[in-house]
């Protein structure tokens, strides 16, 4: 088994009988495949997410909402920042580290730099009230779609979470 869908394919009896599963972690990993197998669909043999999207508004106006209180001061790496992690700008991945984000700032900052740019966001953000609604609003549609998956989407679904 590699993945949570593997798991929920296996018979819950067979579950009960797995090897070296033993005390706490056989009861978690029986109480687990349950809470997951009601969690997700079942197309066939396959097992997938059940598609449901949070109300949120269009991806690029959310953007520029988040943009908006950055937006002011001339050469401002918060905001380059920002636009690298929307996906505006920069060819950062998803899971990109404080040295890659260093590295992809024109002109490169450092690792250190960019922790600073993250507190920087996050005090602007807290000052607008728009973009700290959204914010609540994204960060209440991820938690309540991750509780409804069992806090384990499928790697395939991690895009489009909401």
């Amino acid at each position: 088994m590699a993945t949570v869908g593997d798991l929920v394919l296996v018979d819950a009896w067979r579950l009960t009988r797995l090897p070296g599963l033993t005390g706490p972690a056989k009861i978690e990993v029986h109480a687990r495949a349950k809470l997951w197998r009601s969690r997700f669909g079942r197309r066939g043999r396959r097992w997938a997410v059940e598609a449901r999207r949070a109300q949120l508004d269009d991806p690029f106006q959310c953007a520029d909402m988040l943009l908006a209180p950055l937006r002011g001061q001339r050469n401002d790496r918060a905001v380059v920042l920002a636009s690298m992690l929307l996906g505006l700008s920069g060819s950062v991945g998803a899971n990109a580290t404080q040295a890659e984000l260093s590295a992809a700032v024109r002109p490169p900052v450092t690792a250190g730099r960019i922790s600073q740019l993250f507190a920087t966001l996050q005090d602007r953000w807290a000052d607008d009230d728009a973009a700290r609604t959204l914010l609540d609003v994204l960060g209440t549609a991820v938690d309540q779609r991750l509780s409804e998956l069992g806090g384990v989407p499928p790697s395939t679904s991690l895009p489009s979470i909401c």
